[in-house]
């Protein structure tokens, strides 16, 4: 184990696996390490990558979360300090720690709700509900990234609850692009993880439904990797057959996703709830219109820039599609405007990290405990 010495500007973050990270939140944390924070991690083994502005304190070939905090405990007690990203992370730190977390000033971060409040069972989800409210007390502070979310922890007690709509994305990366004026076909995109909590049964319906009744009209794109350790999954039977009928391209992860949004029409994420998706962030800064669900989450992206749809609902989502083909290019232009327009004023990488900034400052500037 690696020796360190702490202080008050010393934070442990604590999050699932390492790809989510990465892929989420890396120019965050390095916004925060340039603002004065060092940054450990503590993360499942799922990736390696290298970053030199914070250290991974925790992990270890074929490691899970729940394993990594268990073999690394006795580090994390030096940390008052404590950021931790999800929900599923919150429940495992705390039932390891339960004699330690009345010492940390303990910040927590929800992207979204998880399976457990789209698709686990009544009681699952009631005894959820019944956990987070004991572990009201001993948060410090909770940053949330929709308005559905905020009131849920509101009305379970949790007094500094804060909304940021997003992580960010890298605006040098993630340029606006003007759309294509003379499209033959609509490209369609999906990027997601291939869960049916995000959609992609609705998505891989549509395209086979639209391949028969109208495939000249349409291209359907889709985006991700399975994510085995989740319980939402998705048809496998209806997917295999729409990949093997070219009812849809499966591209697999891809660490560009901007080319793809750059080459798309219409960027769509049927999902059943959402913190606020980065993949739609990522679109409305390219300029791309989008097709959404009616959902916490995903009904925040739309301002005139595209489509609501109801969830669990292919026949919706054919329909938004078939609206969206109908479009002229003034049309699909005024969509591509007010998509950026509202990336811009709302959800830019400055307002965000700064948002960050000032939550870490205001909730890890107490008195040094436990080091």
């Amino acid at each position: 184990m690696e020796r360190v010495r702490l202080d008050l500007s010393s934070v442990a973050v604590v999050v699932k696996n390492r790809s989510f990270l990465y892929s989420h939140r890396t120019e965050l944390f390095n916004s925060l390490v340039q603002g004065g924070f060092n940054i450990y991690f503590y993360a499942g083994d799922d990736v390696k990558v290298q970053n030199n502005n914070f250290r991974e304190l925790g992990g270890g070939s074929g490691y899970n979360l729940s394993k990594t905090l268990y073999t690394n405990r006795k580090s994390l007690k030096k940390f008052a300090n404590i950021h931790i990203i999800g929900l599923v992370p919150f429940f495992v730190f705390c039932l390891l720690n339960i004699t330690d977390i009345r010492r940390k000033n303990i910040l927590i971060s929800i992207s979204g709700m998880g399976w457990i409040f789209t698709s686990a069972p009544r009681l699952l989800r009631a005894f959820a509900i019944i956990f987070l409210r004991s572990l009201r007390k001993i948060t410090s502070a909770i940053i949330v990234q929709n308005t559905d979310d905020y009131n849920f922890f509101k009305k379970l007690g949790y007094e500094r609850c804060y909304i940021i709509p997003g992580s960010g994305v890298d605006e040098k990366k993630f340029t606006y692009v003007p759309i294509r004026r003379n499209a033959t076909k609509v490209r369609v995109l999906m990027t997601a993880r291939l869960l049916r909590d995000k959609g992609v049964d609705e998505f891989v319906e549509a395209s086979l439904i639209l391949n028969v009744s109208d495939k000249s009209n349409f291209e359907f794109h889709l985006i991700g990797n399975y994510d085995k350790q989740n319980p939402s999954k998705i048809n496998q039977t209806l997917f295999n057959k729409a990949v093997k009928t070219q009812s849809i391209i499966w591209h697999g992860k891809q660490d560009d996703v901007h080319s793809f949004i750059v080459e798309s029409d219409v960027v769509v994420l049927p999902s059943y709830r959402e913190g606020f998706p980065k993949v739609l962030i990522e679109a409305m800064a390219v300029g791309r219109p989008i097709i959404t669900t009616d959902v916490a989450g995903c009904r925040e992206c739309l301002s005139d820039n595209g489509f609501l749809i109801r969830p669990k609902c292919a026949e919706d989502l054919i329909r938004a599609l078939k609206d969206f083909s109908q479009l002229s290019f003034e049309e699909r232009k005024r969509f591509s405007d007010n998509s950026y327009k509202f990336f811009k004023s709302h959800l830019t990488d400055d307002h965000v990290y700064k948002s960050h900034l000032k939550i870490y400052t205001d909730t890890f500037n107490n008195q040094e405990i436990g080091l």
